[in-house]
């Protein structure tokens, strides 16, 4: 059986901006008036589909964890706070 690698480029400022407003509108985060979703998607460069998958998960989470104040980005690290 042969294997073959497709590599896949990073998506474009566009691309990372289409993508969180799926994320924003699937998991219904409650956004402020003042949020960009271009400026966020401009200060994502280098970032996947999935990386950007799981930025908005750490959003939920901060927003709705109910210990949010003892969220340490060391955590996800996987260095103690």
């Amino acid at each position: 059986m042969t294997r073959s690698l497709l590599q896949v480029e990073t998506p474009d400022r566009i691309g990372r901006e289409a993508i969180l407003k799926v994320h924003v509108s699937t998991k219904e985060l409650p956004l402020g008036d003042d949020v960009d979703l271009g400026d966020i998607a401009s200060m994502t460069t280098g970032f996947t589909g999935y990386l950007i998958l799981f930025l908005s998960d750490i959003v939920l989470g901060i927003l709705f964890y109910p210990f949010a104040d003892a969220f340490c980005w060391y955590t996800l690290q996987g260095r103690p706070c």
